[in-house]
């Protein structure tokens, strides 16, 4: 059996190659003192409410392996779900990655999944993946700027001849976001809220354009009593702008270094969003103002990432690592190289 894993910071996405059918659950695992665990939707409902001696950890952060142990609970969940408990034989599987992890991360990756059952392991970027799964022509030499929002870690890449010409990324991505509100609220306030009533805030901003404020539960820390309070658009628009601000710092350093004919690409095909943080539309309209480009939705642009691995040129390809892989870095190097090279002859003449 052939599988691919899309490993995200707040969900995991798994499916069967050449099967249109894709698994979805949350990437937390719980786990107490006597080392009894559990994965997917059962452990996200002790999240903010797990009981003593139950701890409940998200094992993946910005693609990177956090918690080992977890992870490879995590990742058997997953397999569990295609195969069923008892295992006939041990799968091969794809794991997306995000750019730019050290060899060591990539291992951490490789080992965590094959201590889970894997046969063989796979990884391949994320980004390449998401571009597939959109259904953009990657391997045409026309250019291609791809944003993927994940929870964790949010990506900025130029795509060209099937490789990564240039991609950019930061640590800080919608579970970040979450995190900020939670800290805002708890200094403008004194209030105390959880992660999924941050995270309601930020959907509750972008679906209701014309509502100055939200109200949200938690804890007064002055009384320490449950309460109920309204938190004004400004508080939660004050963070969307910041993270705005970090996502043009990453399109402009991709764009920086990108040849000129495909920043041309670019202006008329415009910036194309996937990922969990696509259906924030405050963000993605501060995005398209401060960068005066097209910004584009994939379709299902939750799901590009494991469709582009589930797909039949995609699932058979090496690692990243692999030779597969290395041919289209190398030919997006020396394409970017080639036309370097031309435009000094240009400059010189």
């Amino acid at each position: 059996m052939d599988l691919a894993l899309d490993l995200g910071t707040s969900y995991f996405r798994v499916g069967e190659l050449g099967s249109d059918t894709i698994h979805a659950e949350p990437a937390t695992v719980a786990y107490d003192k006597n080392g009894q665990t559990t994965a997917g939707q059962m452990a996200e409902r002790l999240v903010g409410r797990a009981p003593q001696g139950v701890s409940v950890v998200h094992p993946i952060s910005a693609g990177i392996v956090k918690d080992f142990d977890a992870a490879v609970v995590l990742i058997r969940h997953a397999i569990t779900l295609m195969q069923g408990k008892r295992m006939a034989t041990r799968p091969n599987i794809t794991v997306s990655t995000p750019t730019g992890i050290t060899a060591v991360e990539q291992r951490a990756i490789e080992e965590a999944v094959r201590e889970a059952g894997a046969k063989q392991v796979h990884l391949f970027e994320s980004v390449i993946a998401a571009a597939v799964g959109a259904g953009l022509p990657v391997e045409s030499p026309r250019g291609h700027l791809i944003l993927n929002l994940g929870a964790g870690v949010t990506e900025a890449a130029v795509v060209s001849l099937g490789g990564i010409v240039d991609s950019r990324k930061s640590s800080f991505g919608g579970r970040n976001l979450d995190e900020a509100i939670v800290e805002s609220v708890r200094k403008e306030h004194g209030f105390l809220i959880g992660i999924k009533s941050a995270e309601q805030l930020k959907w509750n901003v972008g679906e209701y354009p014309e509502k100055p404020t939200f109200e949200v539960r938690g804890r007064g820390l002055s009384t320490g009593l449950p309460e109920t309070i309204s938190v004004s658009r400004e508080l939660v628009e004050t963070q969307v702008e910041s993270y705005s601000e970090t996502i043009v710092g990453l399109l402009v350093s991709a764009l920086e270094s990108s040849p000129p004919e495909l920043v041309g690409d670019f202006m008329d095909s415009g910036i194309v969003v996937m990922g969990g943080g696509t259906p924030l539309h405050a963000l993605l309209d501060r995005l398209e103002e401060r960068t005066e480009m097209p910004i584009l939705t994939a379709d299902e642009a939750q799901t590009c990432v494991i469709r582009g691995l589930l797909s039949s040129n995609v699932g058979r390809r090496r690692s990243a690592t692999g030779e597969k892989a290395s041919t289209q870095l190398r030919k997006a190097k020396t394409y970017q190289r080639v036309v370097s090279r031309v435009q000094g002859m240009l400059s010189r003449g």
